[in-house]
């Protein structure tokens, strides 16, 4: 029982160190493009729950959120854009990449846009297209403004 449980333990150490059953290139890209696409919604919803209103441009756009301060309640603006293979965050804190060029081969490329739907929602469209333009990857969201 006890030599069991060690082989089942190697086996299981083994498959973390090396990364498990290796998948085929278009499946491994579509699983780690749906990884960082997962941190940039997991971010951006953070922001838009604070959000009190949107600001839409061609390559992205603009959050006025509300943020928590040693003298109460300040707004901060936080804008989103597409640029390259990248979605950049830009805030009085910083920028973040949420960089899909690491992940996408060159000529390929991604569309990142958003809109507002209705009254207080926002409509979050993302896609990544390979070299003859085909989706390999698409993703849509409607997240409330404030809620």
């Amino acid at each position: 029982m006890a030599a069991t449980l060690v082989v089942i333990a190697l086996g299981v150490m083994f498959y973390l160190i090396w990364g498990g059953v290796r998948l085929g290139g278009a499946e491994e890209a579509s699983q780690r493009l749906g990884a960082e696409y997962s941190g940039l919604l997991m971010q951006l919803k953070k922001d838009v729950r604070s959000a009190r209103g949107a600001e839409f441009y061609d390559n992205g756009f603009t959050l006025s959120i509300r943020k928590p301060g040693g003298g109460g309640i300040t707004e901060e603006k936080v804008s989103y854009s597409k640029s390259g293979r990248n979605v950049i965050r830009k805030s009085d804190e910083g920028e973040r990449s949420f960089s899909f060029a690491n992940i996408l081969p060159a000529g390929f490329s991604i569309d990142f846009s958003a809109g507002a739907r209705g009254e207080g929602l926002l409509a979050l469209a993302f896609a990544a297209r390979d070299n003859s333009g085909k989706i390999i990857f698409e993703r849509s969201e409607n997240v409330s403004i404030g809620r």
